[in-house]
């Protein structure tokens, strides 16, 4: 959810399927980006909540997400993977058993803004 600044009301929701396993980042320029534990990487207008953009990522994410400029140009990196973070608490989480799969390994992208 995204709140007011100053009043600390809820300004608007969004809904996800599954809990939250990594953080959140807010810019300046009024972007959300969310990384989620199905796999998908969205960015989401911080005044509104609405989709901005999404990208299925593949695996999903425990790790944060930076943004940083390189020559006037901004990028957005994220960490994909479960690892042992998750492995070991899944079913708690989730209510089922955790099925490792190829290709489970963690991941660094990057995104040019």
């Amino acid at each position: 959810s995204g709140r007011d600044p100053i009043s600390g009301k809820i300004a608007w929701e969004v809904e996800y399927k599954y809990p939250p396993l990594a953080s959140l980042l807010s810019t300046k320029g009024g972007v959300v980006f969310v990384p989620g534990a199905d796999g998908m990487f969205d960015a989401l207008d911080a005044k509104t909540g609405n989709k901005l953009w999404s990208h299925n990522n593949g695996i999903g994410h425990t790790g944060g997400v930076i943004t940083y400029l390189v020559n006037g140009r901004q990028y957005v990196a994220v960490v994909t993977g479960w690892g042992s973070h998750v492995s070991n608490n899944y079913k708690t989480l989730y209510g089922e058993p955790f099925i490792s799969m190829p290709g489970d390994n963690g991941q660094l992208l990057v995104f040019a803004l």
